[in-house]
């Protein structure tokens, strides 16, 4: 362990959803461009009187750089912007767990005639490249990671965090290629603030649209798009991790449930960007009409105890309290069962005669 400089320098104080943090070094140069990098983040001195101070130290002695992430332990890194890379990467992590009154997403959001588009999607379907590419076309960041959820509203709140650009999407925007830092653990990608990447905004966003990135090459020459019901579109989010369903519990999915209700939903597979960026402007410019949706409780007593129920325009999403769920069409036939562990085992027949009981369709 390295103790750090007695007097380290110091950032002003940044804000991250609840998290208040700032970052120390014994080399004022070190301190200067972690301004740079996380300078859209600076807090608001409201913010500052209610929340507590959290401090990460980066110590430069010699060759070696160490990090210390809020915690109080010393660990070595390549470089100052590995360094900073990590920081940002324990930020995003303690921005989650401060944040407990709202739900998370794992998506990048952006805004255009103020509204939010927000694009989910496993890892490697083209985020960070689409997002990209409707920044330098004019469109306002708003995340590329995470979005909280208000549980009573179709708000999202977002947080201009540093990106992290790898190699193949910088080679989409050639004029970023020296901006920011180079990092080596991120796919010999480059750690930039976020308003590089163009207009910023920290305000709350109304949603009505929601992207859902499909895994594969799309045609170049072609755009493979198609509308999702809400209730698809939410037991999509399930099974592919975006939400952290145990996390968000069944508070959580209800408020992505009023979200989808309110939004437009799509899935989408493409690899021409100019024609993927004209169909979301489509989409988020045109008329929604909110989906009717019904959210019935979990009975306390019974079978059917522990079951609750989410109707959109006549489709289900019925789930127990651990977080396993059926999908039920409008006709209440079963279109398929998933649960969080991946794994079908006895909950999921007395998941399923339960559902009988309440004389509905499985099969």
């Amino acid at each position: 362990m390295r103790p750090p400089d007695s007097r380290p320098s110091r950032t002003p104080a940044f804000a991250s959803t609840a998290f208040v943090f700032e970052i120390a070094s014994n080399d004022q140069a070190v301190v200067e461009v972690a301004i740079a990098v996380f300078g859209d983040l600076v807090s608001h001195p409201d913010t500052m009187s209610r929340q507590p101070l959290a401090t990460a130290t980066i110590d430069v002695a010699d060759s070696a750089v160490m990090v210390d992430l809020f915690d109080g332990c010393w660990r070595q890194v390549d470089s100052i912007a590995d360094a900073l890379w990590a920081v940002a990467r324990e930020v995003n992590r303690l921005s989650l767990a401060s944040d407990e009154g709202r739900m998370h997403l794992h998506a990048a959001a952006l805004a255009r005639g103020g509204a939010a588009a927000l694009v989910l999607g496993k890892r490697r379907t083209g985020k960070s490249t689409l997002s990209a590419h409707l920044l330098q076309s004019g469109w306002c960041y708003l995340s590329d990671e995470m979005v909280a959820i208000d549980s009573d509203s179709p708000q999202i709140s977002t947080y201009p965090k540093p990106v992290a650009l790898r190699s193949g999407t910088l080679d989409l925007l050639p004029t970023l290629a020296d901006h920011g830092l180079p990092i080596r653990q991120h796919g010999a990608g480059r750690l930039v603030r976020a308003s590089a990447l163009g207009r910023v905004s920290a305000d709350d966003h109304p949603v009505g649209l929601i992207v859902l990135l499909q895994p594969g090459p799309g045609s170049v020459d072609s755009l493979e798009l198609s509308i999702a019901h809400p209730i698809d579109a939410l037991v999509e989010v399930m099974r592919d991790h975006v939400m952290d369903a145990e996390r968000a519990g069944l508070g959580g999915v209800l408020s992505l449930g009023r979200l989808l209700a309110a939004a437009t939903a799509i899935r989408l597979r493409s690899g021409a960007l100019e024609s993927v960026e004209k169909a979301l402007e489509i989409h988020l410019s045109g008329p929604r009409r909110p989906g009717a949706l019904q959210w019935r409780a979990a009975s306390t007593t019974g079978r059917t105890a522990g079951v609750s129920m989410l109707e959109i325009d006549g489709a289900s999403l019925l789930i127990d309290s651990s977080m396993q769920f059926v999908a039920l069409d409008a006709e209440h036939t079963r279109d398929w069962v998933r649960f969080c562990d991946g794994g079908a085992d006895e909950r999921t027949e007395r998941l399923l005669v339960e559902l009988e009981q309440k004389g509905l369709r499985t099969g």
